[in-house]
């Protein structure tokens, strides 16, 4: 092992012992509580919440996806990203989260699908939902995984391998959620976001002043780069759907950061970060994007798996050995910032909305303690389920994400029905929910044939039949009985008339 990949390996544990630290600073701090478990008391002031949402959403996807594809098609990824994504993705958070917040502030619920059993009297709903959540978050989960063993493989040269790589970061987060609950990722996601933001902010600067600067990089580039259509031809009926539905009115529904809209102090808070969000995710995503690239001019020909590694690449050829150590702290931040969130938010919901109200139909009422422990023994499960994930590797960071972006779009109509239309029944919910997730399954393995996408983004037409299904099977099916309406919208009735 040569001296630069000591250091690497030396800065990177640095890192890593600072998150372990602060992971256990939270579990010090929790009480033993689902409502302390799962949504840190409702506590997260703006700073965690900010910090947190936004660290929770960039992932594997955004350091290594993302620079992998604007290397290919240049800055028209930013019509994919930031066109529409943010700004979307922010109304989503409000329509969602605020209503979700108001709910759960009433009636202490703690999970995103836990309120669609009171919703309608009936668990079903909050069963298929709650699996389809868990389903479509395993993906998500899975390519921070295979960022992590990336990462570490490629800025240690290969002295940690991507099993280890992998299996290490693994350890680390599942102790954050396990310990600490959403306090402890919270916590952590500050820590996270700030090391993520800076070491990126750090790398532009100094790979642009190395390959000469704007004059000399442009003079490199293919105009294709800095056209509308990129580097080849592009679809608005891909990209359209894939920046308004994939990278933003998902994340209004994806349960780690729906989770993480219930733990704030006030709606206020959500608010706050609804206009702080867009200004932090287009800076971030246009650095990012930048680096891939600048990327395609100083290291031409990679293939699109080998460009994931197109950032650890630049740091390795054109920066000090410091600055790969750091690089790689800064990646390893925004994939263990989700990661965490992540583990924390399926195991809420299989021992809140599955294990529980299962056992307490048949007559099994189980302690707080009780599922409390469940709730930490799925973590443990999940975590090596994903690990062999990993291990396989299945397809590029890239084709898993976006899958299960476009399936979580999908579920956007069965949770606007149920915070915002009355007549929305649970068959509407479960019809839509199931027949929209399996077609996108479908589009993604290829087993759907070309013709049923329309020459659009799959997330499209899913969306469509998610929507359409939603209204016509509710209209076909009867309602929810009146007190279940009016316990849910006498809680929006009176917030709107406080406004007044």
């Amino acid at each position: 092992m040569n001296n630069g990949v000591t250091l690497t390996i030396s800065i990177v544990l640095i890192y890593l012992i600072g998150t372990i630290f602060i992971g256990h600073l939270a579990a010090r701090k929790m009480q033993m509580s689902l409502l302390d478990l799962f949504v840190a008391n409702r506590s997260l002031g703006l700073l965690a919440l900010v910090m947190s949402i936004f660290g929770s959403q960039i992932t594997a996807f955004g350091m290594l996806s993302v620079p992998s594809i604007a290397y290919q098609q240049g800055y028209s990824i930013m019509g994919y990203l930031t066109g529409l994504a943010s700004f979307v993705g922010t109304a989503g958070f409000f329509l969602i989260g605020y209503r979700a917040w108001l709910l759960a502030d009433r009636y202490g619920y703690v999970t995103p699908v836990d309120f669609l059993g009171d919703r309608w009297g009936d668990n079903l709903a909050r069963y298929v939902v709650a699996v389809l959540q868990i389903f479509l978050e395993i993906p998500y989960i899975l390519i921070c995984g295979i960022g992590a063993g990336l990462i570490l493989s490629t800025i240690t040269a290969g002295t940690i391998p991507y099993w280890l790589g992998a299996l290490v970061i693994l350890l680390i987060t599942t102790y954050v959620a396990y310990s600490g609950g959403m306090r402890g990722t919270a916590w952590t996601n500050i820590y996270q976001g700030i090391i993520m933001m800076g070491v990126i902010l750090i790398m532009m600067v100094m790979i642009f002043r190395t390959l000469g600067g704007s004059s000399e990089i442009v003079s490199k580039l293919d105009p294709k780069m800095f056209a509308l259509s990129g580097k080849g031809p592009q679809s608005l009926g891909q990209w359209i759907p894939y920046s308004m539905l994939c990278t933003g009115l998902s994340n209004a529904v994806i349960m780690h950061l729906l989770i993480r809209n219930m733990s704030a102090t006030s709606p206020k808070v959500i608010q706050l970060n609804c206009l702080i969000y867009p200004v932090l995710y287009g800076t971030f995503f246009f650095m990012t994007i930048s680096l891939g690239v600048w990327g395609s001019v100083a290291i031409p020909g990679l293939s699109p798996r080998e460009a994931e590694n197109i950032i650890p690449m630049l740091a390795e050829r054109f920066a000090p050995v410091w600055m790969i150590g750091l690089l790689g702290a800064g990646i390893l931040s925004a994939i263990m910032s989700s990661w965490d969130g992540m583990l924390l938010a399926a195991s809420s919901i299989f021992s809140d909305d599955l294990v529980k109200p299962i056992l307490k139909s048949r007559g099994i009422q189980l302690s707080e303690k009780q599922e409390n422990r469940i709730s930490r023994v799925f973590i443990l499960v999940l975590s090596i389920v994903v690990y062999g994930l990993v291990l396989l590797r299945p397809a590029t960071i890239l084709g898993i994400s976006t899958f299960s972006f476009a399936g979580f779009a999908c579920l956007f109509p069965s949770y606007l029905g149920a915070l915002y239309w009355k007549r929305c029944t649970k068959w509407g919910v479960v019809v839509s929910a199931v027949t929209s997730v399996t077609f996108v399954a479908l589009c993604a393995f290829s087993v759907m044939p070309e013709w049923a996408t329309f020459n659009m983004h799959y997330s499209a037409p899913g969306f469509i039949l998610s929507t359409v299904l939603l209204v016509a099977v509710s209209l076909l099916t009867k309602p929810a009985p009146d007190k279940n309406i009016e316990k849910f919208f006498v809680v929006f009735e009176e917030v709107y008339e406080d406004a007044i």
